[in-house]
């Protein structure tokens, strides 16, 4: 999470990463039927991975096999090793 709204009293948290990632890859390139190599598993790339699955990217490559292929279960994705 790394924007709260309050909206009357009631605090509300959103991860905004990948929406900006997302626009600026898009912009450039489709990312439909691509592979996609993530460096990292932490939040920031977590958030990313969530908004390239949500573009049609279905595999997901990563330098640590064991992190990558659990943030792939996460997303109900398959990890490359």
């Amino acid at each position: 999470m790394n924007t709260v709204v309050n909206r009357d009293g009631r605090l509300t948290g959103y991860n905004t990463d990948w929406m900006g990632a997302m626009t600026a890859l898009t912009a450039k390139i489709s990312l439909q039927g691509r592979h996609v190599l993530i460096l990292g598993a932490g939040g920031a790339s977590r958030a990313i991975a969530y908004g390239i699955f949500h573009q049609g990217v279905s595999y997901l490559d990563g330098h640590r096999y064991p992190r990558a292929a659990a943030l792939a279960r996460d997303l109900g994705a398959e990890a490359l090793p």
